[in-house]
């Protein structure tokens, strides 16, 4: 069986057990809680598009990282170096507010190889892309240059409602372990013994968030911080009650869940 500590949460969320649903809150890897979490982002937000001047940041390496094992210290040591650049920025004007995601894309299980990046919906007047660039090869040339990170900065507009909430849920999706793990499974070729590989993802989904435990991996900040004067949000007590899942967000995650319960248990 699998050594990950939470393999029966996440195999069981979205159940109704005794009377009540269950979830796992591991919206870094559960499509149903990744669900939960971005629906109560565009709550707070999605209807006051008109009050911002909204721009979409991401913050990553161009490269992947290459691990042995799992090495996950290079990873927050880039995302603190994001976070600080998201606060000079609001420092120096550049911004009024942001909410921020550290995200990471998994590009290979095998070698194990990832991408951190930072995703941040801003508002943003005069933001861009060369500015961001420039303050932080600027400020922390020093870390940068230690994490040997070839930047890849980008900045564009959220011109329309539609445009702004997609990218609220884009910042909040699930991390995709589907796709590194088909593409190994393809390199391997048909009649091969996957175990080697299944435990490769078994050791991502232990490690990964045993790591990441006391690290907050959003927030808010400026007019988008529910606590600041000129809050431009909903507040979170006056939240619309969740919808329920659609059939084809149900079938997707039940899907989703599956897959990855047969990889955590091999």
């Amino acid at each position: 069986m699998s050594d990950w500590d939470r393999a029966d949460d996440f195999c069981n969320c979205g159940l109704r057990i005794q009377g009540q649903i269950r979830h796992c809150d591991l919206p870094k890897f559960c499509c149903s809680c990744s669900y939960r979490r971005i629906w109560g982002v565009l709550c707070r937000f999605a209807p006051h598009f008109e009050k911002g001047d909204w721009k979409f940041v991401t913050i990553s390496f161009r490269d992947g990282i290459r691990a042995e094992d799992t090495l996950y210290s290079p990873l927050k040591d880039f995302w603190n170096v994001t976070r600080k650049t998201m606060v000079l920025l609001q420092e120096r004007g550049f911004m009024m507010g942001a909410v921020w995601r550290e995200e990471l894309q998994v590009m290979s299980f095998d070698p194990l190889t990832y991408r951190p990046h930072l995703h941040a919906q801003c508002d943003a007047p005069g933001l861009t892309a060369s500015a961001i660039e420039s303050l932080m090869r600027g400020r922390f040339r020093s870390e940068l240059d230690w994490l040997l990170a070839p930047l890849d900065v980008d900045c564009r507009s959220s011109r329309t409602p539609r445009a702004y909430q997609n990218r609220f849920s884009y910042m909040f999706k699930e991390i995709d372990l589907l796709t590194p793990y088909r593409a190994a499974a393809r390199k391997y070729g048909p009649g091969t013994d996957f175990t080697r590989l299944n435990r490769r993802v078994n050791l991502f989904l232990r490690d990964f968030p045993q790591a990441m435990r006391h690290r907050k991996q959003s927030g808010y900040m400026g007019n988008m911080y529910p606590r600041s004067e000129n809050y431009i949000g909903t507040q979170p007590e006056v939240f619309r009650p969740r919808p329920l899942e659609s059939a084809f967000q149900r079938e997707r995650r039940k899907g989703y869940n599956r897959f990855i319960a047969r990889l955590i248990v091999t």
